[in-house]
């Protein structure tokens, strides 16, 4: 019995750190391709104001 607790909370805890890992890494490429996305139309917007 005490094995199959230990190992039940060492996935728990192996599926937690993984989940951690993994989210910091998805927010860190969503700020920086959030902060690209807002860069582009001010670049393309200064763009067309100096060919007019």
């Amino acid at each position: 019995m005490d094995e199959t607790i230990t190992s039940f909370l060492m996935l728990v805890a192996l599926g937690t750190t993984v989940g951690v890992v993994l989210g910091g890494i998805s927010l860190f490429f969503a700020v920086v391709l959030w902060k690209n996305i807002e860069e582009v139309p001010e670049e393309s917007d200064a763009d067309s104001e100096q060919t007019s």
